[in-house]
C-alpha cells in the first residue's frame, strides 16, 4: 500500500509506489485498488510543502508515468549503492512542491525499513527504500568521510544555517546542486539530472575513484621500512 512519512515540518516521503492500494471507505481492514494517479491525489492531501519519492529507474514504468502525470519532477538519478545492492541498478528521485501548505506541527522520525547509510550514529536511509539517504544540515555533510557522496542523497539545509560562499563551494565540490526550497529550508541533491545520466559513466567514475582511494590509503598506512 502507499505510505507516507513526515520527516520534517516541511518534508514528506511517499513510498511503496509499486502498489495502488489505500484504505477503503468501509472497515479499516478492507483495501481497495485504485489507479495510481487517483491514489496519489488522496495521499498528496497529507503531504507537507515538499514531498519526495524514489523508484528503480528501469522498473515500474507505469509508476513513472503516473508520477509525471501527477506533477512530480524527476530531479536526480544514480545507482543504488546500498550494501544489499552494490550498484546493481539505477534509481530516480522525484519531488513535488505543494505551495501554501502549512508547516506540519506534528512529525516524527520512525524506524526505517532498511538499515544502512549511517551518518553521525543514525540510519539515514530513505524510509521506504534502501537506495537513497536523507541528510539534514551541513554537519551531516561534513561528518561524512568520502570526498564525493556515493549514495543518491537528498540534503535538507534549514534556513537557520547560513550558506555563505565557502559553504556553497564545499557543496558544489561534493557534487551537490540546489533543486528546491521551502519556507523552512533549501534542498540539494547529488547524482545526475535524469536527462544527463549515463549508467556506465557512473560505474566507470566510481571504479576509478575506489582505485585512487585505495592507493592513497595504502600510502598512508604502510611505512617504507615495511617493504
Amino acid at each position: 500500500m502507499l505510505k507516507i512519512q513526515q520527516h520534517y515540518p516541511d518534508l514528506t516521503e511517499v513510498g511503496q509506489l509499486s502498489s495502488a492500494e489505500i484504505p477503503g471507505d468501509g472497515h479499516w481492514s478492507e483495501w481497495e485498488n485504485r489507479p495510481l494517479t487517483k491514489t496519489l491525489e488522496v495521499i498528496e492531501k497529507s503531504c507537507t510543502e515538499l514531498a519526495f519519492a524514489h523508484i528503480p529507474a528501469e522498473s515500474y514504468e507505469s509508476v513513472h508515468t503516473a508520477l509525471t502525470k501527477s506533477g512530480w519532477t524527476p530531479i536526480s538519478k544514480a545507482l543504488n549503492w546500498h550494501s544489499s545492492h552494490k550498484g546493481d541498478h539505477p534509481i530516480t528521485l522525484y519531488t513535488k512542491k505543494f505551495e501554501g501548505r502549512p508547516v506540519a506541527e506534528k512529525y516524527h522520525h520512525s524506524a526505517y525499513m532498511v538499515p544502512g547509510h549511517r551518518v553521525r550514529g543514525r540510519n539515514a536511509c530513505f524510509k521506504f527504500g534502501c537506495g537513497g539517504r536523507l541528510l539534514n544540515g551541513l554537519e551531516d555533510v561534513l561528518a561524512l568521510n568520502r570526498a564525493t557522496p556515493k549514495p543518491l542523497t537528498l540534503l535538507r539545509i534549514p534556513k537557520t544555517e547560513i550558506l555563505n560562499l565557502n559553504s556553497r563551494s564545499v557543496l558544489n565540490t561534493l557534487g551537490y546542486r540546489e533543486v528546491e526550497q521551502t519556507n523552512l529550508a533549501t534542498y540539494w541533491t547529488n547524482g545526475k539530472a535524469p536527462a544527463e545520466y549515463k549508467e556506465q559513466e557512473e560505474r566507470d567514475f566510481w571504479r576509478g575513484w575506489e582505485a585512487r582511494t585505495s592507493f592513497r590509503n595504502l600510502k598512508r598506512m604502510v611505512k617504507k621500512a615495511e617493504f
